[in-house]
């Protein structure tokens, strides 16, 4: 299949145990946007199409959850919801972003609801 024709930059953070592989789209300007895929065949690959119409006034993240498409397992075996928390932080902390709307979709939607009940 393939890469759907939306420019976009990629990268790694490390979080705890894991490498986070992202996918980064638009550039400064409206609060950024980290979108968060669901449990099932989804990664940040299935996100290219949104992330990059919501880019158009702004910086998005999509990335690949900790066990799922280039992001690395975890050797620990943590899929905890803190440590998807956890991530989430350490791509908007990559980023320098001290804001962020934050986006998940199905099985992600646990982890928005933690990082908005906590932060």
């Amino acid at each position: 299949m393939a890469l759907p024709n939306v420019p976009h930059q990629t990268g790694r953070v490390t979080s705890g145990d894991v490498t986070i592989f992202y996918r980064r789209f638009g550039s400064p300007g409206r609060t950024p946007m980290l979108v968060m895929h669901g449990a099932n065949y989804f990664d940040s690959y299935d996100w290219i199409g949104v992330a990059g119409a919501l880019a158009a006034d702004r910086e998005v993240i999509a990335f690949d959850r900790r066990g799922w498409g280039e992001s690395s397992w975890s050797p620990s075996k943590d899929y905890s919801v803190d440590a998807h928390v956890d991530d989430a932080l350490a791509v908007a902390s990559a980023m320098r972003w001290d804001k962020v709307i934050v986006m998940g979709h199905s099985a992600s939607a646990r982890v928005v609801v933690s990082l908005a009940a906590n932060f």
